[in-house]
């Protein structure tokens, strides 16, 4: 950092320096963090013990929140939901029992006793608890390689009440410790092609009962199954195929009409129970079974019988519904919260995660004892729920009640149910879960999502449903590991006439300061990262030198923008340490870029910060630029010798000249507000191609708290220079010397404006204005209209002017100077006595080159300053500094300070 008169120049906003906190408070807050994110007890944790130990009550059990302020106007709504989705929960019960091999009354009893347990528990007021096709086929798949449900079905039935066990405690246990992160890894595109996939195995699943077939695989590949379908063609029963068909179909006509018109949803819910009713009056009044057409078999009335003696450890078993119960409960985890959330979210409400862990585990557990198998929150059911206008939980105890009087008095009517009717059912409900449009549009947005997504679609049917999903997690896992291996990182630029730095890729047109080379680092620095972005950021930097040999312009600063590495181990902090030995033998000077509060304590722990300096620490770009703008070598004009650049690189063509009167739209302005007595104001105009921002931050710095600095920015317009293309600019410009053509109506516009910002000060300010390159050219310019009294265009000049600086400038209009001055008393005598001080960098021969000004030469400078002393200018004073290009030094920026300081007799400091 840069001294001025004893002074260091601060940054414009300072960094937080304070001792790290200790590690007891650290790690509470991450265990917090981690576990406890939302801290639901946070929110009445003043309230009286009794007062907290009831809402505490609530929180763990939701009835006793709703059910007191429940009332006759809110049961209406609920009382028709829960008979509209116990209409569809009877026929999909038994379908579904159908696909887990399971007897078809336990997905009748699977449809009374987890609703009830929900309604107590739950927390989402929409959900409607139920059985799923996917998780069916699963525990199918797994429970059956260890036990045929066809030799064995008491053993069979056992095992998978086991499973649901295993699937509640996991899920309960989930819940408790707040370990819902461990959903995440199942990702939306995992699951929609398990989804994809399990639906299309499924389908061929059900050609069975379709077809009317007796013998089948007991296989669930879909290689298996349709090799079954065509090896058992003689079994093929043209009657079942016609009926379930037209079935089929109806039951798609009503999913139309809903989608169509979602006012007519109670025509698709009460679809399959329509279809069922159908069928069984059809096989009862025609004797289907007695001409092979399979039916669903003997139903028993009553209810849910215990079970809580067939639960099945033994060593033997043990492992399979192990397996099917923590795969199945992750699954059913997975689906019901997201469905859950979803439909909270349509109706502006919350759903708590883990609450609902604690709900699905607790009545699959007691589920598991009740004879009931695996359930969570279907889709269809919770959809159908939705529309029906359900209000709360309630509307899960109204379907409890449908199903118990079912059980109780109407279960014995569904055993003539055809096999055909449950299969149109379960295609019906598959079809939707087949998602082409999805599929599609993860194919256009996102490649790798698409590859995960396919991996479980085509994995379920082809190898098996555990190995398509565990393929889809995998990969999942992969790409984040990807994310964190091989992080992103870019070069930043500054957008045109703002403070901001965004990626060049995605801002290709954005400015670069010579010499200085931003990077943003988007991920945390570990063991697994540190060694390639340690690799990465020396092959910007070669990169970076490759690009800028030809002019000389060589890094300085590499600018490591931190805001995105949340956090970093050991192996990161030394990486870091690598780094900065790296970057100091190739004569580069590492800056942080806003350090989040874990990496700054980490870092000042292991004593980096001490090692690089806390002086190279900022809290944005653009207070790191503001700063090193003094001490940097190469720094060009800013953008002035860019755009030249841009120039030579485009070849743009020459501008036609102007023919026609000019607009002129001056861009944003900066103030910078003194920070102790306001005795001057100052107008400081910044160069071409930059902005009144890049000065501002600048101008923050110095230690001159009196002055108020206006930073104006020039308009945009064609350059003669630059072959028309356009930049900001204070006046066109054909060639930086002596000889170069004037263009009075710009300059006359800009040193108006100039005027205009500073008409309003307060009578006892006094009024200066200054500037580097061009702007020193438009000061320069503006103070021979404050002499003459009138601007080029003859209109009277009425700023009195008080000190004038230019830096690395030039005098326009030299010519025709003296004439505005000879001969008139008064403008000679404020020429006389009008404080100027120009500043200039003079060529140096060094051994390989020459240093110097090489965009506005100090010639040009030198013959400006004669011009305006010999036409009457004799308060001026011309600083050469030798070597000093066309930027500043903080040499340059003292002699400024203390210049102000005296002539416009300022307070001290």
């Amino acid at each position: 950092m840069a001294a001025t008169n004893g002074e260091s120049f601060n940054n414009p906003h300072r960094v937080n320096f304070d001792a790290p906190r200790s590690f007891g408070t650290v790690f509470r807050s991450k265990l917090k963090e981690t576990f406890i994110p939302d801290d639901p007890f946070r929110q009445f944790k003043n309230e009286p013990l009794k007062k907290r130990t009831i809402k505490k009550i609530q929180y763990f059990v939701p009835i006793f929140e709703w059910l007191p302020k429940y009332n006759l106007g809110l049961f209406k709504y609920d009382l028709l939901a829960g008979i509209t989705i116990a209409s569809l929960a009877i026929p999909q019960g038994i379908s579904y029992a159908n696909l887990a091999k399971l007897p078809p009354v336990i997905g009748l009893y699977s449809s009374f006793v987890p609703p009830l347990i929900y309604a107590i528990f739950g927390s989402s007021k929409h959900l409607a608890v139920g059985t799923v096709a996917a998780c069916s086929l699963l525990i199918a798949e797994t429970i059956g390689e260890a036990v045929s449900p066809t030799e064995n079905i008491q053993l069979y039935t056992s095992l998978v009440f086991t499973a649901t066990l295993f699937s509640g405690l996991f899920q309960t246990v989930l819940g408790l410790l707040r370990l819902g992160i461990l959903v995440d890894f199942l990702s939306h595109s995992t699951i929609q092609g398990f989804m994809g996939g399990t639906a299309l195995l499924i389908i061929f699943q059900q050609m069975k009962g379709m077809l009317g077939l007796k013998h089948f695989t007991t296989k669930t590949g879909l290689v298996s199954v349709v090799e079954a379908i065509f090896h058992n063609r003689q079994e093929w029963k043209l009657e079942c195929l016609l009926i379930g068909l037209a079935f089929l179909i109806c039951l798609q006509i009503t999913r139309y009409v809903k989608q169509k018109k979602p006012k007519l949803f109670w025509v698709s819910a009460i679809g399959p129970m329509t279809v069922v009713v159908i069928g069984c009056l059809y096989t009862y009044f025609s004797h289907a079974e007695k001409r092979g057409i399979p039916t669903v078999g003997p139903l028993k009335r009553g209810l849910n019988e215990i079970s809580i003696h067939r639960l099945n450890f033994s060593s033997e078993y043990v492992m399979a519904p192990l397996k099917a119960g923590l795969i199945t409960g992750m699954i059913a985890l997975a689906e019901g919260i997201a469905i859950g959330r979803s439909f909270a979210i349509a109706r502006n409400e919350q759903i708590d995660g883990n609450k609902e862990m604690i709900a699905y585990g607790l009545m699959n557990i007691i589920g598991s004892c009740t004879s009931c198998y695996l359930t969570t929150g279907p889709f269809s059911k919770t959809a159908v729920n939705f529309n029906a206008g359900c209000k709360t939980q309630m509307a899960n105890v109204v379907q409890s009640i449908c199903m118990l009087l079912v059980l109780l008095l109407l279960a014995p009517l569904f055993s003539y149910t055809p096999q055909l009717a449950l299969s149109a059912i379960i295609i019906s409900a598959m079809l939707g879960l087949i998602e082409y449009e999805k599929y599609y549009h993860l194919f256009k947005t996102d490649k790798f999502d698409f590859v995960i997504c396919m991996s479980a679609f085509i994995g379920v049917p082809f190898i098996s449903m555990d190995m398509g999903l565990i393929i889809s997690v995998g990969l999942s896992l992969v790409r984040a590991l990807l994310y964190i291996a091989r992080p992103t990182t870019c070069k930043l630029v500054n957008i045109p006439e703002s403070n901001l730095y965004r990626d060049i890729e995605q801002y290709p047109h954005g400015s670069t300061v010579p010499g200085v080379l931003a990077l943003q680092i988007g991920s945390p620095l570990y063991f697994a990262n540190a060694n390639y972005m340690k690799e990465r950021i020396m092959r910007w930097v070669r990169e970076e030198h490759d690009l800028t040999k030809p002019s000389q312009n060589d890094i300085e600063y590499i600018l490591l923008d931190f805001g995105g590495v949340t956090s970093i181990d050991h192996t990161g902090v030394e990486a870091l340490v690598e780094l900065r030995k790296s970057l100091d033998v190739k004569g580069i000077k590492m800056i942080l870029i806003n350090p989040r509060l874990d990496v700054m304590e980490k870092l000042m722990v292991a004593h980096f910060i001490d090692k690089i300096g806390k002086d190279s620490v900022f809290l944005s770009i653009d207070d790191a630029i503001g700063s090193l703008r003094f001490s940097l070598k190469t720094l060009k004009g800013s953008i002035d010798l860019l755009r030249i650049l841009i120039r030579h690189l485009y070849k743009l063509p020459s501008s036609a000249g102007r023919a026609f009167r000019r607009t002129f739209e001056f861009g944003r302005t900066y103030v910078v507000r003194p920070k102790g007595k306001h005795q001057a104001t100052i107008v400081w105009l910044h160069g071409l191609g930059d902005n009144g921002n890049s000065w501002s931050t600048l101008l923050e710095t110095l230690p001159l708290p009196n002055i108020k600095w206006i930073c104006p920015t020039a308009p945009q317009q064609p350059i003669t220079l630059f072959g028309g293309f356009p930049s900001t600019a204070w006046f066109d410009v054909s060639d930086l010397s002596e000889n170069a053509s004037d263009d009075l109506e710009g300059l006359d516009a800009s040193a108006a404006y100039v005027a205009s910002l500073l008409a309003n000060e307060p009578p006892n300010i006094k009024l200066g204005v200054g500037g580097f390159s061009m702007g020193a050219a438009t000061s320069l310019y503006s103070a021979t209209c404050f002499v003459h009294g009138k601007y080029g265009s003859g209109n009277q000049y009425s700023v009195n002017l008080s000190a004038v600086v230019g830096l690395s400038g030039w005098l326009p209009c030299a010519k025709i100077l003296s004439n505005k001055i000879e001969g008139v008393e008064e403008a000679a005598g404020r020429a006389a006595s009008l404080p100027i001080l120009l500043c200039h960098g003079r060529v140096i021969v060094l051994v390989n080159c020459n240093a110097g000004d090489d965009v506005v030469s100090h010639k040009f400078g030198e013959k400006s300053s004669e011009k305006l002393t010999s036409s009457g200018f004799q308060n001026l004073i011309f600083k050469s500094y030798p070597g000093l290009g066309h930027y500043t030094i903080p040499e340059e920026m003292d002699e400024v300070c203390a210049w102000l300081t005296s002539k416009l007799e300022l307070e001290g400091q």
